[in-house]
């Protein structure tokens, strides 16, 4: 029967066999670990040789993985672990314009809403900001219907108890 070891070439200590290699473990380990020594100290003479390349790269290398602040745009300073906005002001800008265009959302969806039922007198459908909820018929009045509250269930509720008028009606309604 056959040994499976052979020896290395630099050490003669023994190394498996049939695998294609030359060398045993102990000297592969040194071999690579030279290697990359050569290699770091080229790479060290290149950028000593080299500062305003080296610099260049690096500065751009950070750039390219810096976040951006959400509403500026401008890169943020390191460290910055989960940050999102170069300063206090952008995140308080960012969030009034959110809140903004929530409010937005909320006012067109009720204008809509509003347009699609039309003046119960009229029928005008033309602008769902000239239509008004009037309270009428004795009902009490606990809430104004507004774009915020106008689907929650009190809204609902209240809605129930009133009719909508365009401008001109509900004008005609309580001084007419």
């Amino acid at each position: 029967m056959r040994s499976r070891l052979s020896l290395c070439k630099r050490c003669s200590g023994t190394k498996p066999k049939g695998r294609g290699l030359k060398y045993c473990l102990t000297c592969r380990t040194k071999a690579a670990a030279e290697a990359n020594k050569r290699a770091s100290q080229r790479l060290r003479n290149w950028q000593l040789a080299n500062p305003e390349k080296c610099r260049a790269y690096g500065k751009e290398t950070t750039r390219r993985h810096r976040p951006a602040c959400r509403r500026c745009g401008v890169l943020l300073a390191y460290p910055s672990m989960g940050r999102r906005y170069c300063s206090s002001e952008c995140q308080r800008a960012q969030a009034r314009e959110r809140a903004k265009e929530r409010r937005d959302n909320w006012q067109h969806a009720f204008n809509t809403f509003k347009t699609n039922l039309g003046c119960s007198r009229c029928d005008y459908r033309r602008s769902g900001a000239a239509l008004d909820f009037h309270h009428g018929g004795g009902s009490k009045k606990e809430r104004r219907i507004s774009a915020r509250m106008w689907l929650s269930p009190k809204g609902q509720e209240e809605m129930k108890n009133c009719i909508l008028l365009c401008a001109n009606c509900h004008r005609e309604e309580h001084h007419g």
